[in-house]
């Protein structure tokens, strides 16, 4: 079988596709057991270490691999050294950790992480998203790759009791038969929409206009900036936030539809399939024809949408934070009067509620933390991973060194940063310094603070960015291997050919009177198909 593996493997490497995977590995098998068994031993449940009492540090004799990138610490800033991050996490551990690369996407597995399966020598621990794996996190226990952490709740006190206090983050993380496999990295609450609308405040004071909040009204905005001011491109953005992440949404919601997939009352739904869809890809088609929006849309990036928006070209963007402040800190320099102000997802009729935008999953998978069958320290695997959600690790891993780079109350709690990170050596900026002694983002545990520097105006532009997205985004399902290879065969065609077509309908390449044709022809390429898994994988999840 594994022979079989890893010359199916280099075959699809060698076409870069990858349509499913198998392998029993030569790894030690992890004994079965039914989803009843599994749900009533851990599920929720905190349990006390047995045995003599547990604590960190551990004695330093174990060495643990992990598919991570070296570091070579003389590549780290002198200031930083001392206290750097993945230093004082092995020294806190008692936990020695070997590096051996071959690290795997946040999204999708890499062709390096395929290799390394393939090899059938596995790390003790992976970081890789096995959501997004052929077969999902299942297949992965299945083919031998990882083991279940159920057996080892005993070794895993403070991440036990941290998934009892939260149930819906315990859900995220098992199999649709309800196997524990992995600790998580969760984006913090509040940092789930990052990408909106934002529109020149200071120009809808000279048209004499109100911050849209209508689909209506936003068409009227932008005819006066063209008419009125000689915007040349009333509203730009890059074509990719059409496809991506939901971005759209601020735009689209008025039709309750996003491209690609979401959920409407329990029902998964492929944006393009609604009729809804259809009259927002017609009005957009309708506002190119008018000039609204930027005649370079299809090919405009980030810095030219950044460029176009600083520069007076255009009124209105769709634009992440952290590109908005770069556009206010350089439309400031120029003139201090400049105002820029976010547009929340617009609706059909005034008074709607806006349902729909940008939205980021609490756990997407990425940057899960999973055992390997090969180790030989499964108690060492389970403490270290248990450690990312202890009180230290926590503290650690979101701030830092208590002393050097924060400051805590009595309690142990966050108060505030020092000057090492506020005002750090180097011309380093904060974000910068503080990622060197933390690792606050793509790191197994629960994300704090992570907007912590966003000035004031940042914060609210995200709060008025936020709709009712979250009853809307799919959550992290997973599929079976026959799903996966349906999807596999059938989904990057249909996406791709969804993509092209959609933009033409909007250029005006393409008339509107073709859209049956369109619609006949992604149903062929499996669109129902396709709609029908996401349907089965979700109902699962919801079931679990």
């Amino acid at each position: 079988m594994k022979k079989m593996f890893c010359l199916l493997l280099v075959l699809l490497l060698t076409i870069g596709s990858l349509s499913g995977c198998s392998g029993d590995g030569n790894s030690s098998k992890v004994e079965e057991s039914s989803a009843e068994s599994v749900q009533e031993a851990s599920k929720g449940e905190a349990q006390e270490p047995v045995g003599p009492e547990f604590s960190y540090p551990m004695d330093g004799t174990v060495t643990l691999t992990i598919n991570y990138e070296a570091y070579d610490l003389q590549d780290v800033p002198e200031y930083a050294r001392e206290y750097y991050y993945w230093e004082v996490l092995q020294e806190k551990t008692g936990i020695h950790l070997e590096f051996i690369g071959a690290e795997s996407g946040p999204y999708d597995t890499t062709q390096e992480f395929l290799l390394l399966l393939a090899s059938g020598e596995y790390p003790d621990m992976f970081v890789c998203n096995w959501v997004s794996f052929p077969g999902g996190p299942a297949a992965a226990i299945t083919d031998g790759y990882i083991q279940t952490l159920d057996s080892h709740s005993e070794q895993m006190p403070n991440f036990m009791a941290f998934l009892e206090e939260n149930p819906e983050i315990d859900k995220m993380i098992r199999t649709d038969n309800g196997e524990l496999y992995a600790a998580p990295w969760l984006r913090q609450e509040g940092t789930d929409v990052e990408t909106g609308l934002v529109i020149r405040k200071d120009w809808l004071d000279q048209v004499n206009m109100e911050i849209p909040e209508t689909i209506d009204e936003m068409h009227d905005v932008l005819s006066a900036f063209k008419t009125e001011l000689n915007v040349v491109s009333p509203l730009t953005f890059e074509l990719r936030w059409l496809w991506l992440e939901t971005a759209a949404a601020s735009l689209s919601s008025p039709f309750d539809t996003v491209y690609p997939f979401y959920v409407d009352d329990g029902e998964v739904k492929f944006g393009p399939l609604e009729e809804g869809y259809r009259d927002f890809i017609e009005m957009m088609a309708q506002w190119y024809k008018e000039g609204l929006l930027d005649t370079d849309l299809a090919t405009v990036d980030k810095s030219t949408v950044q460029a176009k928006f600083a520069n007076g070209e255009a009124g209105a963007a769709i634009q992440q934070s952290g590109n908005v402040q770069n556009c206010v800190n350089v439309l400031q320099e120029a003139n201090e009067a400049y105002e820029v102000v976010a547009v929340p997802s617009l609706v059909m009729n005034k008074g709607d509620e806006p349902e729909y935008s940008h939205y980021r999953l609490i756990f997407d998978g990425g940057f899960e933390l999973t055992m390997s069958t090969q180790t030989e320290h499964p108690e060492e695997v389970s403490r270290f991973m248990d450690y990312l959600f202890s009180k230290e690790g926590d503290m650690l891993t979101n701030y830092g060194t208590e002393g050097v780079t924060y400051e805590a109350d009595e309690e142990g709690n966050f108060v505030k940063f020092t000057d090492l990170i506020t005002n750090p050596p180097n011309g380093d900026s904060s974000t910068t310094a503080r990622y060197y002694f933390a690792k606050y983002h793509n790191w197994p545990h629960q994300g704090k603070d992570m907007d912590y520097y966003d000035p004031d105006y940042i914060r609210e532009i995200k709060e008025t960015w936020k709709a009712g997205m979250e009853e809307h985004v799919l959550p992290a399902i997973t599929h079976t291997a026959e799903e996966t290879s349906v999807i596999s065969a059938k989904y990057s065609t249909l996406d791709t050919y969804c993509r092209e077509n959609i933009t033409k309908f909007i250029l005006g390449t393409s008339s509107m009177e073709e859209w049956d044709g369109f619609i006949d022809a992604i149903r062929q390429l499996g669109a129902e198909e396709i709609l029908t898994i996401k349907q089965a994988a979700y109902d699962r999840y919801m079931a679990r």
